[in-house]
């Protein structure tokens, strides 16, 4: 992004260099802790979002959340700062002429993608930050037996968590969605009709499944049509197990049901 952007818009660099050079150090930092927990001490044993009161001290006294929490605050801090400078270059940076009906896509994904930054990364901040105040210095945020909320924890880190996805697909998912080009319409688009059904099953499908939810009685519609023969087969392997069920079948105009 910090190099395709600003070739996109027709500017030099993007707005602030100096702080585009500090976010991608503490970035860089952040990672290297990771890699520095697998040698010194131990990562985090907490699964994926460490939730409380797991990832209190009293179930885990060892440095592995501490790694978890540092390292990951010190690369959204990173990440923060060049969202706040992308979506800067974005906004008053660009060439002479060029409106907002006129930039590229990807620019425009680009920018939302930075604006949920700006939203999401101080609240997953702010929550580690508590969690951080709870091991260290005693506070009860998230202990539910003194007066904390181990559920306020959840609801903190999904506020962070769901537009993070979105954060990580919507630069990528410019790719194959039509120019204003005339001259690059016709292959994009037909990148795009292949791609489309893909990511319109996973958008329906990802949250549940990373529940372990059984999707039962989740309506799909598959337009035979379409040359996505590997799509409609991932789907009817997927309808012979008690994960998705039933399928909702379109071909050649008539919809039919299969259980």
């Amino acid at each position: 992004m910090n190099f395709v952007l600003p070739l996109q818009l027709g500017v030099r660099d993007v707005a602030f260099s100096v702080l585009n050079s500090v976010g991608f150090w503490l970035t860089a930092a952040g990672v290297l802790l990771v890699n520095i927990s697998l040698v010194v001490g131990e990562f985090a044993k907490t699964g994926w979002l460490a939730y409380p009161p797991l990832s209190e001290l009293a179930y885990s006294p060892g440095v592995g959340v501490d790694y978890y929490l540092w390292s990951l605050q010190i690369s959204g801090l990173g990440t923060l700062l060049t969202g706040i400078n992308l979506t800067t270059t974005i906004l008053k940076l660009r060439a002479p002429g060029m409106s907002y009906s006129r930039m590229p896509i990807f620019c425009w994904t680009a920018l939302a993608s930075n604006l949920l930054i700006i939203a999401a990364f101080p609240i997953l901040t702010g929550t580690f930050a508590m969690l951080l105040l709870d091991r260290y210095l005693g506070f009860h945020f998230f202990s539910n037996d003194l007066g904390g909320s181990a559920m306020m924890y959840i609801n903190l880190i999904w506020a962070w968590g769901h537009p993070e996805v979105y954060i990580l697909i919507l630069p990528a998912s410019s790719g194959p969605s039509p120019s204003p080009d005339p001259a690059f319409r016709t292959v994009a688009a037909g990148a795009r009709s292949e791609i489309e059904p893909c990511e319109s099953l996973c958008a329906i499908i990802h949250a549940p499944l990373n529940c372990g939810v059984p999707l039962v009685q989740l309506p799909i519609q598959v337009d035979l049509s379409t040359p996505d023969s590997q799509l409609y087969s991932s789907i009817r392997r997927l309808a012979q197990t008690d994960r998705l069920t039933p399928i909702a079948i379109v071909e050649e105009g008539c919809a039919c049901s299969e259980n």
